[in-house]
């Protein structure tokens, strides 16, 4: 096992032979052919890929993160209900992460993001944004405190310049380590039952946004009760070559309520949440190729994120006038008429373009569909209702229609 993930008082003795009968995959076979360049990967595999390809019946990949990762493994309808009614496991080590430690560690994230930092206790996990003097978002993620002076913060993208340069003059020290960390999702009614079987009745009651180590198959785990699947869900953090055996021992010993469930399916259950994506709902200030695109926290309706008084940080100036202006843009969620899946971007008041649509799909729990949406905030008190110009495939031709769409209070579902 690596050092990364082993806890102060793990003793390697303890390391049986059940890790040694599961080795991890083969690093030569995810390499690439002779004569590609580098920059023509497309994705990278995950520390699972192999075990989760032995589960894929229907060989539907996504790109996500700079990773490859199942779209499905059986269809979306049976992963979906593994969801909503059982429990479903996914492989979210897609995930950036980055490990902040040293003496002035609290003092750069201080200054780096938009909460206090030094109210975070020790295995306590928040959600984190960071942003440019424009206070405008640069990133998102979890920030986790695993020692007084040991931080690991989880992102999508890559925003390790960024942090190095906000890091510049501080004490302390920045690493990348996502290839050498796993991470499992656990959610949905029954994963509290599994969690009790396999870590203990004090796991299973770990309050939301918290972590604490357990062990599995004498490999150390660090759970955390974060992510965007559920409230009753969990986040299992494990080393890379132990990532396998922890994956297949749950599927395996609780095959009757657990299944595994793909992108397509987790996708939809954060839209049903109402969660916003980064690189799919918003883009970060770096990266979004609009200058008008980028959104403060409070555009988001994430201003609870955004601590005024700590002191000092990056954005903080621009967010205070943010907020006493008011946000021009809000994210909002839409449940839209119509008892069929359909397909749309654009959304109206009355016949006046107000916003668009940037995640949807159809909610078989709600049956309906559903839409995560950026509209102009002015729109919001206006007396006319909201629409969508919705299409519908056909087998000949493409149907569209308008359809009703009204804003739905965050989670959905």
């Amino acid at each position: 096992m690596s050092n990364i993930l082993v806890r102060p008082d793990f003793e390697p003795e303890h390391h049986n032979d059940v890790l040694e009968k599961h080795a991890a995959p083969r690093a030569d076979l995810f390499e690439a052919a002779r004569g590609i360049l580098p920059f023509e990967i497309q994705a990278e595999p995950t520390c699972l890929h192999s075990f989760a390809a032995t589960v894929c019946r229907t060989n539907e990949w996504a790109a996500w993160n700079g990773y490859t990762t199942p779209q499905t493994y059986v269809s979306l309808a049976s992963e979906y209900e593994a969801l909503h009614a059982q429990a479903a496991l996914a492989d979210m080590s897609w995930l950036t992460k980055y490990r902040i430690s040293g003496p002035q560690a609290e003092e750069f994230l201080q200054k780096l993001v938009t909460r206090n930092v030094a109210a975070l206790p020790v295995h306590g996990a928040a959600r984190v944004f960071f942003c440019d003097m424009g206070g405008k978002i640069v990133g998102e993620g979890v920030l986790f405190r695993l020692e007084e002076e040991e931080y690991r913060l989880t992102v999508e993208g890559n925003h390790l310049d960024w942090l190095d340069a906000t890091a510049e003059g501080f004490n302390c020290a920045v690493e990348d380590i996502s290839g050498t960390l796993g991470c499992l999702a656990l959610s949905g009614p029954q994963a509290v039952s599994i969690v009790r079987q396999r870590f203990g009745d004090a796991v299973a009651a770990l309050p939301a946004g918290h972590a604490v180590w357990a062990e599995l198959h004498a490999a150390p785990v660090y759970i955390s009760r974060t992510g965007s699947l559920g409230r009753e869900g969990f986040e299992i953090w494990v080393d890379a070559e132990d990532a396998p055996v922890i994956w297949g021992s749950l599927l395996r010993q609780h095959k009757d309520l657990l299944r595994p469930a793909g992108l397509a399916a987790c996708e939809l259950r954060r839209l049903e949440r109402g969660i916003a994506r980064f690189g799919r709902d918003y883009f970060g200030a770096e990266c979004a190729v609009d200058p008008e695109a980028p959104r403060t926290p409070y555009e988001l309706g994430a201003g609870a994120f955004v601590d005024l008084e700590k002191g000092p940080f990056n954005g903080r100036a621009a967010l205070a006038k943010a907020k006493e202006k008011g946000a021009e843009w809000s994210l909002v969620a839409l449940e839209i008429s119509g008892g069929e899946p359909a397909s749309f971007a654009a959304v109206y008041c009355g016949d006046d373009r107000a916003g668009s649509a940037t995640s949807t799909g159809w909610s078989p729990v709600l049956c309906a569909n559903i839409a995560l949406a950026t509209i102009r905030t002015e729109t919001l008190a206006a007396d006319e209702g909201f629409n969508v110009h919705a299409e519908f495939p056909g087998e000949v031709a493409v149907r569209r229609a308008r359809l009703p769409a009204k804003i739905a209070r965050r989670p959905l579902f």
